[in-house]
Order: structure tokens, then C-alpha cells, then sequence
């Protein structure tokens, strides 16, 4: 931990004070490993971690109209609009896009939010009755949301998750609630498949015990399952979800894995059993706005997926309790 001066707001921009900010399975990665994704913006170190936050404003600078200081928000990212990708539609792979802080992320007391965010009206006012903990969950809600819009699920499908941490109970809620008629969620922990149990997890496999792949097969009479989340993002889990698939079925490999992972499947089930596989990355600023909706109307639940509260001052034995212990994943830094 490090003192910092704190940032003022340069005309167009904003200055808020975090209230909470909660860490992330890629801080885990990025703090274990450094910086591994080639396609992100490539930050020098040392760097402000954090980018799941919700805050108040704090400065406003000359030319911001709209924004009160006191002002509960969050920031989502904003996208150029003038890339490749951004020409074609595809917001989420914008390689401009900007979101987090000109001099870094959210582990911090305050947090500059860059003009361009501003102007885009990607700084976004939290409802009064939802928590700053909760308004944080909306960015990795929806990158589910961005995943799960890859994927039909009809009325009554069968729904396989693979990960019962908060991205694959975000996965289940938001399956259960497009119709989903049955719903399996398979994990090494079973703390965290109680939790999938409260929010309405149909079928539990503890893989500790039992092949989850047998397991799916035989809970669907040896059919598999309609549609199949992995959200762990191993070589294994990825393989798991292509054999546990129906065919014809979709399989949404959502959980990145580490760089150079190769996986291994049958071509004659994905030719003949007309498998549908599809990855997903990041999110848009659409997902965005939903997730927050979907967390302020209660359609979603986010509680239960904040596991502890730590102070901002005891970051580093936070990190170091998320790389031990699997039961804990969703922790919320409070400055």
C-alpha cells in the first residue's frame, strides 16, 4: 500500500470518492502473474488495481453539466466509436475504450473518471436503495449479460453450469429468469453450491465426488444438457462442456483460460451432433446499463455473492486470502 496524491477534476472531468470496490478473479490473475491478456491496453506497473467500484462524486470539473457533488455513481466504460471493431458493431472488442482512471483503478480513496467517459454519459447515478456493494457487482453482471446474448435459451431448456462462484451464479440467475426449465450447477466447493441451492440451483454435482459430465448425462437420460456454461476457465472444464452438451446443443465457453491453452474435443460431435460453441469477452455499454437495472429492480440477486468486507488498508491480506481460499472470490474493499 502506497500514499498517492489525489487526483483533482481537469475541465470535463469527474472526481468520486469510492465507497466500495470489490476484487475479481483477473485481479487475482494480474496479481499472481502480471499483466497476461496481449489484447488489453498494457499499463505500467506500479498500477491502481480495482475496476468494480461505485462511489459519490467528490469534483466536478468546469463544463460537466447534469452532475451534483454527493452524487451516488459508478462508470461504466466508453467506446470510440471510430476502431474496427466499433465500425462493425462490436463495442466490446473497442480497442479504445476507456473506463477505469487516468492514473489507475478503484483500490484507492478517490478515482479521476476521464472526460471522454464523461461526455459519453458513461457515468451512471446508482438508485438510492441499492448499496454502493451491490451497485459494483453490475460490471461483471454484465459481462454475463454480453455471454449469455450469445446463447438461446428457450422455455424449458436443461441449463449445465460449470462454476458456482458469482460469475456462474450471475449465469444461473440470469438463465433462470430467460426460462430455463432446469437448471445443474457442478463445483469442487461446497460452500459455494449451497449458495447455487438458495438461488435455485434444480440439480448439485460436487466434482470432488462424481464425474460431473456422467452426472449431466445421466440427470438427462444420457441426452446432456440443452445449453452448457463453463464459467472456471480450465482446459479440463472447457472439455467437460463440449461432452456434456446435447446434441444438437450450445456450449458458451464464458471463463477465460490461460494463455497458450489448447483444448481437445470431437469434431464428428460437433459436425454431426451440430454443436454450437461460442466464446465471449468483455462487455458493452448496453450490458451495462441492463446489469444495473437487473440489480436495482431485484431480478438479480447480489448479496449473497459478497463473501467478506475488508478495509481498503488490508488489501494485501485480502489477496492473499482469495489465492487459498476457493470458498471466498467476491471481497469488498471499503476505503
Amino acid at each position: 500500500m502506497e500514499n498517492i496524491d489525489t487526483p483533482r477534476a481537469a475541465p470535463g472531468e469527474i472526481v468520486a470518492r469510492v465507497r466500495a470496490a470489490l476484487t475479481c478473479g483477473t485481479d487475482v490473475k494480474v496479481f499472481v502473474r502480471g499483466y497476461p491478456a496481449k489484447q488489453t491496453v498494457q499499463r505500467a506497473v506500479p498500477y491502481v488495481f480495482g475496476h468494480e467500484w461505485a462511489g459519490d462524486i467528490y469534483e466536478i470539473g468546469d463544463g460537466v453539466k447534469g452532475y451534483d457533488k454527493g452524487t451516488r455513481v459508478e462508470a461504466l466504460q466508453a467506446v470510440c466509436m471510430n476502431c474496427h471493431f466499433c465500425r462493425r458493431g462490436v463495442f466490446n472488442r473497442c480497442i479504445n475504450r476507456e473506463g477505469g482512471g487516468r492514473e489507475g483503478g478503484a483500490f484507492a480513496e478517490y478515482f479521476r473518471i476521464p472526460k471522454r467517459v464523461v461526455e459519453a454519459g458513461c457515468v451512471v447515478k446508482i438508485p438510492d436503495h441499492l448499496s454502493y456493494e451491490e451497485a459494483s457487482l453490475s460490471e461483471p453482471l454484465s459481462t454475463v449479460l454480453h455471454g449469455q446474448c450469445k446463447v438461446e435459451i428457450n422455455v424449458g431448456d436443461i441449463v449445465a453450469i460449470i462454476g458456482a462462484g458469482p460469475i456462474g451464479l450471475f449465469h444461473l440467475q440470469l438463465a433462470k429468469l430467460r426460462g430455463a426449465g432446469r437448471t445443474i450447477v457442478s463445483d469442487l466447493v461446497r460452500e459455494r453450491l449451497c449458495v447455487a441451492k438458495a438461488l435455485g440451483a434444480d440439480e448439485l454435482i460436487y466434482a470432488n465426488e462424481e464425474d460431473p459430465v456422467d452426472r449431466v448425462m445421466n440427470l438427462t437420460h444420457q441426452k446432456g444438457a440443452n445449453v452448457v456454461i463453463e464459467a472456471v476457465g480450465t482446459r479440463d472444464t472447457w472439455e467437460q462442456a463440449i461432452k456434456m452438451a446435447a446434441e444438437p446443443g450450445t456450449v458458451l465457453e464464458f471463463a477465460g483460460c490461460p494463455e497458450g491453452t489448447e483444448i481437445n474435443f470431437s469434431a464428428e460431435k460437433l459436425h454431426y451432433g451440430e454443436l454450437t460453441i461460442v466464446g465471449s469477452y468483455n462487455r458493452t455499454p448496453v450490458d451495462s446499463f441492463r446489469a444495473l437495472e437487473l440489480l436495482s429492480s431485484g431480478r438479480i440477486e447480489g448479496k449473497s455473492l459478497i463473501t467478506r468486507t475488508m478495509s481498503l488498508d488490508e488489501a494485501p491480506e485480502a489477496f492473499q486470502i482469495l489465492r487459498t481460499d476457493r470458498r471466498e472470490e467476491k471481497i469488498a474493499l471499503i476505503p
